[in-house]
């Protein structure tokens, strides 16, 4: 035998140090393995948070359609309503100008002059004018709408 190092005590010391890396590899492992569970816990907590977070928000918005759905039902409604009032109005409206315009000629008929030649000083005399009888409107169906509304205007004179 040669005087350096034998065959197996050489396999022993690199079976020895193969062990003592895998030692420092297994601590290092363990270490990282552990720091990993701990974020496992986290993040667990995180998405536990995160359903919970979601749930709460479906529920919002569930309540924020029925009440969306409740508004634009009560706002159809008076949309409607606005509708028929502003058809009343316009109806109103016109009726109550074809009236305006029949009392204007029933008060322009009516007005005759006071003397035959004589002029009235709140209007221009008409030399063109025949003297006469004034002409009376045609008589006409009165609705009780317009017999109404004829009652107040005499009432305000």
């Amino acid at each position: 035998m040669t005087g350096g190092l034998s065959l197996p005590v050489a396999v022993d010391a690199l079976v020895a140090v193969l062990l003592v890396a895998t030692i420092v590899y297994a601590i290092v492992l363990n270490r990282k393995l552990a720091a990993l569970r701990n974020v496992k816990a986290e993040m667990e907590a995180l998405i536990t948070q995160f359903a919970e977070s979601t749930a709460q928000a479906e529920t919002g918005i569930q309540t924020l359609k029925a009440h969306a759905n409740q508004s634009g039902v009560s706002l159809d409604g008076m949309v409607t309503q606005a509708h028929g009032l502003a058809d009343d109005l316009t109806f109103l409206i016109e009726r109550g100008s074809n009236l305006a315009t029949r009392l204007e000629g029933a008060i322009e008929s009516t007005r005759t002059p006071r003397g035959a030649g004589a002029a009235r000083p709140d209007r221009p005399q008409d030399t063109d004018a025949k003297p006469g009888p004034a002409k009376a409107p045609p008589a006409a169906k009165v609705s009780p709408e317009e017999a109404a509304l004829l009652k107040a205007l005499r009432g305000v004179r």
